[in-house]
């Protein structure tokens, strides 16, 4: 083989190379997302979590939670010791907190795998008394049947702030009031903002 043309093979495979390493990058870069003009963000939880505005936060103490496979879904497990409560810890972008107030829908998609409930906690103001909660608590309570399907709970979070005031800088808890609970996604909807 000549050298011109050993020169040209490797001049092609190196031009492939770069036009390969360019498209990966394109393809595989995360780009930030934009929440400010969002009204609904979310998080879809499994191995690799999927965040749309919403990061998962770990905490040792009482909000661990391990990635596992329920019914054909991957989703996140938060487990709770005998007789005690554990929480899910979340924390929303800062770019989507525009008001100093506001009225939100978190929906969280859950396995009913067995009896028991889930709250939501979050980080708020109380008024009229104008007094900050980090762990204010949504009126509704999700009760769990052990249906063995996936299920929607809805909660309304009123007057929230999201000062990343709960444990870890999180905004908003699920507080387990039952042995374990799955949940495979988290939407958090402004429905209105007050400045």
């Amino acid at each position: 083989m000549s050298r011109n043309k050993l020169l040209l093979i490797v001049t092609g495979l190196l031009c492939n190379l770069g036009a390969l390493l360019l498209v990966a990058w394109v393809g595989f870069r995360k780009s930030p997302v934009d929440v400010t003009s969002r009204t609904v963000i979310s998080i879809q939880l499994g191995q690799e979590c999927v965040q749309k505005g919403i990061q998962l936060r770990e905490w040792a103490k009482d909000g661990a939670t391990e990635a596992t496979n329920v019914a054909a879904s991957e989703c996140r497990v938060v487990r709770s010791p005998p007789g005690q409560r554990s929480f899910m810890y979340f924390i929303i972008d800062p770019q989507f907190k525009l008001a100093a107030l506001m009225d939100v829908l978190v929906t969280v998609e859950y396995f009913d795998d067995g009896p028991g409930e889930f709250r939501l906690n979050y980080d708020a103001v109380v008024l009229p008394e104008n007094k900050r909660s980090g762990y204010e608590t949504a009126a509704d309570r999700q009760k769990c049947l052990g249906s063995q399907r996936w299920q929607k709970a809805h909660f309304i979070a009123h007057d929230a702030q999201f000062k990343n005031s709960q444990n870890g800088g999180a905004d908003f808890r699920l507080e387990v009031r039952m042995p374990v609970l799955y949940v495979r996604r988290v939407t958090v909807e402004r429905l209105s903002e007050r400045p």
